[in-house]
């Protein structure tokens, strides 16, 4: 098990191809034989910006982008910065989800790796509050490819 310091934890998550407002990530537990990050769902997330605090489903954190996260946890895998690599998702298999994700609670992903192959690699795992399970994942499938270089 390799536990990341707060200082890396920037580093490794600022590899991640994803810019503001989709970074997804904000702490790493774990980054090893298997991936624990955490994404802490706040009232200043940009999801929120337009929410009526009269109204607390509005403050219902959308499913997809608990996947998204889910998914930027998965591509830690792939040490995207260091091989300079573009992960995207090629198939979901199964997603369960069990309940909703509110503004005010902390998700922490735990993503184990089935399989890695030359150009893809396959994963699995949960989404927990606490410790209770919230998303269910198996069968996630990732591919990568170099990224383009951009030229000044």
């Amino acid at each position: 098990m390799m536990q990341t310091d707060t200082l890396n934890n920037i580093g490794l998550i600022g590899g991640n191809p994803h810019r503001f407002p989709m970074v997804l990530l904000d702490r790493i537990i774990e980054n090893g034989s298997k991936v624990i990050t955490e994404k802490f769902v706040s009232l200043n997330d940009y999801e929120f910006r337009h929410a009526d605090f009269q109204n607390q489903q509005e403050f219902i954190y959308p499913d997809w982008l608990v996947v998204e996260s889910f998914f930027q946890s998965a591509g830690l895998f792939l040490q995207c910065a260091s091989r300079n690599l573009s992960p995207y998702v090629i198939s979901c298999k199964n997603i369960q989800f069990r309940r909703a994700i509110v503004a005010g609670e902390i998700i922490q992903h735990h993503v184990s790796l089935d399989v890695q192959k030359e150009s893809f690699i396959i994963v699995s795992g949960e989404s927990r509050v606490s410790d209770e399970t919230v998303v269910s994942y198996q069968q996630i499938w990732l591919g990568f490819q170099q990224r383009e270089t951009q030229h000044g």
